[in-house]
């Protein structure tokens, strides 16, 4: 998502008395007609955010509804490295916990349809499980996916990976 032209692109990123670094972020309502540029906290760390780097970052977000939502990622360079790689937020994006559990760099994460509190989050590493909202996960066997997504209003969901592997999932 990219924010309108007429907003500043160098917004600056403020720092908390606390040590959370406040980011710009880009809130579109309306189907896009109402655009605002709004701060977001995210959690500190050793780095100071969630993990930092080249190769580091959020690489997938996903939220049940207005307020309760998860962002994985990590540093796709160090695929089976768990450091400081999800965070999940109950006021809509305002402010991040960081939680642990995740097995390796994760690229996706989606809700399972039909329940507010059940995630699946892959990565080229495997394959990760929470029933409760993202703060804790269980490792699921079988090789490690990029992508995942889910029929709307069904528990089935697929995932694509490396030389042209789909998985599917069954919750």
């Amino acid at each position: 998502m990219t924010c309108s032209a007429s907003l500043p692109d160098t917004w600056p990123s403020l720092k908390t008395s606390s040590g959370v670094r406040l980011l710009p972020t880009c809130r579109r309502e309306d189907f896009g007609r109402r655009v605002q540029r709004a701060a977001a906290s995210v959690p500190p760390s050793r780095a100071g955010t969630l993990a930092t780097g080249p190769a580091a970052g959020i690489f997938s977000v996903a939220f049940s509804d207005d307020s309760n939502g998860l962002v994985v990622g990590g540093d796709y360079s160090k695929e089976t490295e768990a450091v400081d790689n999800a965070a999940v937020t109950t006021d809509g994006g305002r402010t991040w916990t960081l939680v642990k559990g995740l097995s390796g760099f994760r690229s996706a994460v989606a809700y399972v349809p039909g329940s507010a509190r059940t995630l699946l989050a892959v990565g080229p590493s495997g394959s990760d499980l929470s029933t409760d909202g993202g703060r804790t996960w269980r490792v699921l066997p079988g090789p490690g996916f990029h992508a995942v997504s889910f029929a709307p209003r069904s528990p089935i969901g697929w995932a694509v990976g490396e030389r042209g592997a789909i998985g599917r999932s069954v919750h």
